[in-house]
């Protein structure tokens, strides 16, 4: 645990197992990776972080097991060159979170269907530079004040609420995709957007790739004037 100090960095790479509360808002590392067969990562940042690789270690694998997680508030930004792997993930940015590797998942919590939360200015940046994300059957949160680009890698995206955005910024997109898949919605598979004058994209990509409306399907689109 962090007692006061801070950690500056160009690359910080965590070993082992055991709980890591590195929350000091002065902590500045360039790049951060981890290793562990157990335990949890908070951690903070000043400035913008990116999730890479640091002395042969290639992005975050917790254990997918319940209560690894890691939590991540960074100043200036959050960018994926490497996957994060745990049972539950929150991240948390006044600026943006992107991929920098294109396509594949860069946040997977399917192991334990545990919940990926992710708040920022804006989420991916375009179709092809999307944030592929796999919670398996669990909850996805994802809140913007900007364009959202979010794509489900895991199959099937069966919505049954569990996928809820929210975008702040008037005249913004979101888009919900998946990989090679159907998304279905219907009386107890909803999607709800909180919305204000934006573009909203629902896509079925590859061989698999159909969206299903089923029964009374309810589409909440709650717009600001």
């Amino acid at each position: 645990n962090q007692t006061g100090s801070i950690i500056a960095a160009t690359g910080l790479r965590l070993l082992g197992a055991g709980t890591f509360a590195l929350n000091s808002s002065g902590n500045d590392v360039t790049t951060l990776a981890a290793s562990l067969t157990g335990g949890s990562i908070s951690y903070a940042d000043a400035n913008a972080v990116t999730i890479g690789a640091v002395l042969g270690t290639n992005g975050i694998t917790l254990a997918q097991l319940a209560g690894n997680s890691v939590t991540i508030n960074a100043a200036g930004g959050v960018t994926f060159a490497q996957p994060l792997s745990a049972a539950s993930v929150m991240i948390t940015t006044p600026g943006s979170i992107v991929s920098a590797g294109g396509s594949g998942t860069q946040i997977d919590t399917s192991g334990a269907n545990g919940t990926i939360t992710l708040n920022g200015a804006s989420i991916g940046t375009s179709t092809s530079d999307r944030v592929g994300i796999n919670p398996g059957s669990g909850n996805a949160s994802i809140n913007a004040n900007g364009n959202i680009f979010v794509e489900h890698t895991g199959g099937d995206l069966i919505a049954g609420g569990r996928y809820t955005r929210s975008n702040t910024a008037l005249g913004g997109d979101i888009r919900l995709s998946t990989t090679d898949g159907r998304i279905e919605f219907g009386p107890v598979s909803a999607f709800a957007a909180n919305t204000a004058d934006d573009n909203i994209f629902i896509v079925a990509n590859g061989a698999n790739g159909h969206i299903d409306h089923i029964g009374a399907v309810s589409w909440t689109l709650n717009t600001a004037p």
